[in-house]
């Protein structure tokens, strides 16, 4: 479990599969942030956010897609059951990104 008092960081892809590139995705968390983060994954995937604890490397299988067929493929070890209910506007903002990703990326084309 990650203390929630203890300082993070966040880093986000460009790409278009998450448009709103807000670095406090998890500003005001509640409990840990996620778990199981791949810590290996096949190149057809793309990670979309690192997150670290000070002094930590940053974490990439928090948050990875990859395109499938005419849609995407995207896993995520980030704790939207703890955050969502808790009214976190990150994960809010996140989550609607991630639901609509497919949508963006053909209205973009």
């Amino acid at each position: 479990m990650i203390s929630p008092a203890r300082e993070r960081t966040a880093r986000m892809d460009s790409s278009r599969a998450v448009s709103y590139t807000h670095l406090d995705v998890y500003k005001r968390q509640v409990q840990e942030r996620g778990l199981y983060f791949w810590s290996q994954f096949d190149a057809k995937y793309t990670p979309l956010l690192a997150m670290h604890d000070p002094g930590e490397p940053d974490l990439n299988g928090g948050l990875v897609y990859a395109r499938y067929g005419k849609g995407m493929y995207i896993y995520t070890g980030l704790a939207f059951f703890r955050q969502l209910p808790e009214g976190v506007p990150g994960a809010y903002r996140l989550f609607v990104n991630l639901l609509s990703a497919t949508q963006r990326e053909k209205t973009a084309r």
